[in-house]
């Protein structure tokens, strides 16, 4: 079983053709993640902080009942894209 295989198990890798109706394979966080991109790409004219950004993302984790939110929170605070 290669790394592939184990993240798209771990739902962190996207299995098969990409489809709008048809999400199997759709990365956990992916809905998130998209929330967590658009906030800080448009940070600056919404006057919203960084810190505040990763609270509505942990949150939408929590919401969307994802395994292990508070991994997936961290991750993203620590490593995750830092725009603006």
């Amino acid at each position: 079983m290669g790394l592939r295989a184990r993240l798209v198990f771990l739902g962190q890798a996207r299995m098969g053709m990409l489809d709008e109706v048809f999400l199997y394979g759709q990365p956990w966080t992916a809905e998130c993640s998209l929330l967590r991109s658009v906030l800080l790409q448009y940070q600056g004219t919404l006057a919203i902080d960084r810190a505040l950004i990763d609270d509505f993302y942990a949150q939408g984790l929590v919401d969307a009942k994802i395994p292990f939110p508070g991994l997936w929170g961290e991750i993203a605070r620590r490593l995750g894209t830092r725009i603006g």
